[in-house]
């Protein structure tokens, strides 16, 4: 079972609209992401069937083997993120934007080689899940930095009593 503990406990340090902001972002990111790598565990083609189409028989077993892989890697660091404690600390955020929009810069030239005239549809929709949750993860970001700024709750101990002048 998840612990929901991390997060509790971050809504009830957040003294600024962009804490909670913030980890209604970064932590529904992280699950969405966890749980979707742990279903990809167990099954790679959800959602690539016209890819397993296009796949020399040969190939299926290291392409699956690969998407594995990759998948568990994701599931590990998407979980670290969760579990180090770093919670919508600016650095923690920073580092799951940086390698999640990384990921999408070594996946897209080497998807739009490959499903380009055979599956587009397919690539339409890795393309546009992945703009929506780098922007999502994005979004998470900036609330940090700027929950950050304005001396909102991002490490233990750090509170802000007063954001009338955000209003202004």
């Amino acid at each position: 079972m998840i612990n929901f503990g991390n997060i509790q406990e971050a809504w009830k340090e957040a003294k600024s609209i962009w804490g909670k902001a913030c980890i209604l972002f970064f932590y529904s990111f992280l699950f969405i992401e966890i749980l979707g790598a742990a279903w990809s565990l167990f099954d790679t083609t959800t959602g690539w069937e016209c890819l397993w189409e296009t796949l020399d028989e040969g190939d299926v077993d290291m392409v699956a083997g690969t998407m594995k892989v990759v998948n568990f890697w994701i599931l590990g660091f998407m979980l670290y993120a969760y579990l180090n404690n770093g919670g919508i600390a600016v650095w923690n955020v920073l580092m799951v934007f940086v390698f999640y929009l990384g990921q999408f810069l070594m996946y897209k030239p080497v998807f739009t080689d490959f499903l380009a005239e055979g599956c587009p549809d397919e690539l339409s929709a890795f393309n546009i899940t992945m703009v929506v949750t780098i922007i999502w993860i994005a979004l998470a970001l900036l609330c940090s930095i700027i929950n950050h700024h304005v001396g909102g709750s991002s490490e233990k101990g750090e509170t802000v009593t007063d954001e009338s002048h955000l209003l202004s």
